[in-house]
């Protein structure tokens, strides 16, 4: 669905417009009565997403059931999002499961929505393998960096974290556990939604991916304290991949 294509930025902001803002912080497990196993993700408590996301049964973190994300059959819509109302700082975080048969291109994880539309980025996201990849703020989303390697990962539940603060333009990502400090997002003001993503990478296309997504949660940023304990731990491990 988002990408940096204006034909499709401007049906985002349609869709977006259209969509019911969700309750701030909100938390779902997409679980019954709420969400309907075997129906499209779409239209379900307030969230968006094109035909490649689907409400499951059988597989999940917690509860009986998540949402899978596929490629297969034609399938579009790379990423799903409830309107958060427009925010200033938000902690986000969604466990995801990527399939071993996924291919190693793919990856899976969370992208927010700012205000200023497509001029800035703060991508995270992992694949199979335990690359984890995230932009840099920057005006494009092509620049997508390897920051931290957390081993293979396939068929398992690994926590995919995003904190931004605007107001100290401090983001900070974590995927199981570790952790890592984006650049700062210096021109947006307002959040609107934190997506579940999927993106080929390498290559960018013809790559197969299926992924299920649970417990997502978005939340107020901690203390200021907190956060900066959260950044120096960033940093002191950063200095350690780099010895």
């Amino acid at each position: 669905m988002k990408n940096s294509t204006k034909t499709v930025a401007v049906a985002l902001v349609s869709l977006s417009l259209n969509a019911v803002a969700a309750a701030f912080p909100y938390t779902t497990s997409f679980e019954a009565p709420t969400f309907t196993a075997g129906s499209a993700l779409n239209n379900q408590d307030g969230w968006a997403a094109g035909t490649a996301w689907t409400v499951v049964n059988g597989i999940s973190r917690t509860g009986s059931q998540s949402v899978q994300w596929t490629n297969s059959g034609g399938a579009s819509g790379v990423d799903a999002f409830v309107d958060l109302g427009g925010v200033n700082q938000v902690m986000a975080s969604v466990f995801v499961q990527i399939s071993s048969n996924s291919d190693a291109g793919y990856y899976f994880g969370l992208r927010p929505f700012f205000d200023n539309s497509f001029s800035e980025f703060a991508d995270v996201v992992v694949n199979k393998n335990g690359d984890v990849r995230a932009t840099t703020g920057s005006s494009s989303n092509s620049g997508v960096s390897t920051v931290a390697n957390v081993g293979n990962i396939a068929d398992q539940w690994v926590e995919v974290k995003l904190t931004i603060d605007l107001l100290s333009n401090q983001v900070m990502g974590s995927v199981n556990g570790t952790s890592f400090a984006l650049p700062d997002v210096t021109v947006a003001s307002s959040i609107f939604d934190v997506d579940l993503y999927s993106r080929p990478i390498s290559p960018t296309s013809g790559t197969f991916g299926t992924a299920f997504f649970d417990d997502y949660s978005a939340e107020a940023v901690p203390e200021p304290a907190t956060l900066a304990v959260l950044a120096a731990s960033a940093l002191a491990m950063a200095r350690r991949r780099k010895n």
